[in-house]
């Protein structure tokens, strides 16, 4: 359970972060363990998580899938990581060159 200041604190990490970036930027946040779920909650939905498949971030954001608006992809291994996570950055440069 996320105690108020661990929300507070993770809020307000995020939004120091997306406010030095210039606008529309987003986010693809990897992580796996029950200190990732927080930042998860604060991505909107034009951002990614990236989820170990079968560890603490994964299990929390399976356990109650409406509280995560970005959009979820597993992995398992390395060589899975670095292939979803170069689709989804190709996915990026695509839709910034329309």
């Amino acid at each position: 359970m996320l105690t108020k200041s661990t929300k507070k604190i993770c809020g307000l990490v995020i939004n120091r972060i997306r406010g030095s970036l210039p606008e529309n930027k987003r986010f693809i946040y990897i992580g796996d363990g029950k200190g990732d779920y927080c930042p998860t909650l604060k991505l909107e939905g034009s951002d990614f998580v990236m989820p170990r498949k079968d560890y603490p971030l994964s299990n929390q954001i399976f356990s109650d899938p409406k509280l995560v608006n970005a959009e979820v992809h597993e992995w398992s291994s390395g060589e899975e990581l670095e292939s979803i996570l170069l689709k989804l950055i190709n996915k990026l440069i695509i839709e910034i060159k329309m």
